[in-house]
């Protein structure tokens, strides 16, 4: 979902998409503890997302990722970006 926040930088909201309603829901499921409350503030700024259809996906491309065994918490998404913060080994 970051990557429709307004407030990141062009590298990572690439579609320049700016909406006040959707970042509002955003900022607050980042501040919230409750699990619940948050999964449906998420869902809420993904509604108000598909609603105005900042991108409309032309072709889907097939990624396939070749991991060890041992390399843990590498989690692919649907946007294929990286996000290699939580990955590591377990040597």
């Amino acid at each position: 979902m970051t990557v429709f926040y307004s407030k990141n930088p062009a590298t990572q909201n690439y579609t320049r998409y700016k909406s006040e309603q959707f970042d509002e829901l955003f900022e607050k499921s980042l501040a919230e503890q409750n699990y619940s409350i948050r999964y449906d503030l998420y869902r809420q700024a993904d509604q108000v997302m598909v609603n105005d259809a900042p991108v409309v996906p032309l072709w889907y491309d097939q990624a396939i990722h070749l991991v060890q065994p041992n390399v843990l918490g590498f989690e692919p998404n649907g946007l294929n970006l990286l996000e290699l913060r939580k990955t590591h080994m377990d040597y």
